[in-house]
């Protein structure tokens, strides 16, 4: 069962006007990752970066077959990603 603040979440990513400004492909990425999840490999994470002078100016996701706590896991790293430097952002060294 999902936790009732990630439902809530989720429904408000989608409730609002226009498209997620986080879901969707990046043409042409300056980076770009892959994640499976956990669940025997069904869930799919894509990330896309666009770069500019070390910073990272737009982040964005796509989902296959995800469950919501991964769709809004995702929304909230392109939210916390947006607008840092690459080397504060972290990941693996």
């Amino acid at each position: 069962m999902t936790d009732p603040v990630v439902a809530e979440h989720f429904r408000h990513m989608f409730s609002g006007p226009g498209e997620n400004r986080n879901l969707g492909r990046i043409s042409h990425p300056d980076a770009m990752a892959d994640a499976e999840g956990c669940r025997g490999g069904r869930d799919h994470l894509f990330l896309y970066l666009a770069i500019e002078d070390s910073r990272i100016v737009d982040v964005r996701f796509e989902c296959a077959t995800c469950d919501p706590a991964m769709f809004v896991t995702a929304n909230v790293l392109c939210d916390l990603a947006r607008g840092r430097e690459i080397r504060d952002a972290g990941g693996p060294d």
